[in-house]
Order: C-alpha cells, then structure tokens, then sequence
C-alpha cells in the first residue's frame, strides 16, 4: 500500500492496495476489480458527492457493513 503525504493538511492518503498475491493496484484499478468480483473482501461505492471509494466488507449483510469500517 502506498501513502501520499498531503502537504496542504496534516493528512496521509491511500493511493493503493496490495493484494495477497503481491499485486499492488491503484484505487482506480482496485475499484474496477472489486466491481468485476475479482477481489475479494471490499465493497466498491459511490458517495453523494459522486466520488468513488472502497470498503472493507465484514461480511455479505450489507446492512452491516455499511458505517462499520472508515473508507479505505
């Protein structure tokens, strides 16, 4: 996983995941596979803003997965 120090706000940011075989994907690119169901364990959404994120999925009820882990 890669952070990006923001110089502007005392505020690191996730530009990346690594997955479990060594792959590293952009949040872009993690997004658009979570979306085709080939990773396992996030939820892919979009916010009232129109902005993309990523999610920790718990577990398949979605009703508690919701609020229960910060974005990543």
């Amino acid at each position: 996983m890669s952070v990006e120090q923001n110089t502007g706000a005392a505020r690191n940011r996730v530009t990346g995941i690594q997955l479990d075989d060594g792959r590293v994907l952009s949040i872009e690119e993690a997004i658009t596979e979570t979306n085709r169901n080939h990773v396992q364990g996030l939820f892919a959404g979009v916010d009232r803003h129109g902005q993309r994120y990523l999610k920790v999925r718990l577990n398949d009820k979605a009703e508690e997965n919701q609020d229960s882990v910060s974005l990543i």
